[in-house]
């Protein structure tokens, strides 16, 4: 590897580092629930009144591309 993209590797890492650091506190102070759930978790035999189209569709991400908020409750 040159010089170059060495010095560029180790840049990105301070600078992940330093958003990590200052993300864990934030984290923390919020008190939210850790949850590591994805959609393929989502039990759809439990009737919740959730299209599963309307989740098909979510999950291609194409409302981020068109700027549109998701509020999920």
């Amino acid at each position: 590897m040159s010089f170059d993209e060495r010095l560029g590797l180790l840049l990105d890492a301070e600078r992940s580092e330093r958003a990590n650091y200052r993300y864990t506190p934030r984290l923390h102070w919020a008190k939210l629930p850790q949850q590591n759930d994805s959609l393929e978790d989502l039990d759809q035999r439990v009737p919740r009144g959730i299209d599963k189209r309307l989740i098909a569709t979510l999950s291609t991400l194409q409302w981020i591309e068109q700027k549109l908020n998701l509020l999920i409750i």
